[in-house]
């Protein structure tokens, strides 16, 4: 993510196409993360300060976000 970051960082054209880029590809790795320990949780114990931050991202960026981060 950190690669995407600085290849749209010199963008200077095309409105906000790129922030929207970026958006997305945060959210997938948040989800990612998100998936694993709902994959995982049964076998392993699954809270890490990871997890927080893509349930805490995942609550600020979505609308059902803070119910969903509760529920998980």
């Amino acid at each position: 993510m950190v690669d995407l970051k600085t290849q749209l960082k010199n963008v200077a054209f095309g409105g906000s196409w790129s922030e929207d880029i970026l958006r997305v590809s945060e959210l997938e790795a948040a989800l990612k993360v998100i998936a694993n320990a709902a994959e995982t949780c049964t076998e392993i114990d699954v809270r890490s300060d990871e997890l927080k931050v893509a349930l805490s991202f995942v609550a600020s960026k979505i609308e059902k976000g803070p119910q969903l981060s509760k529920l998980f």
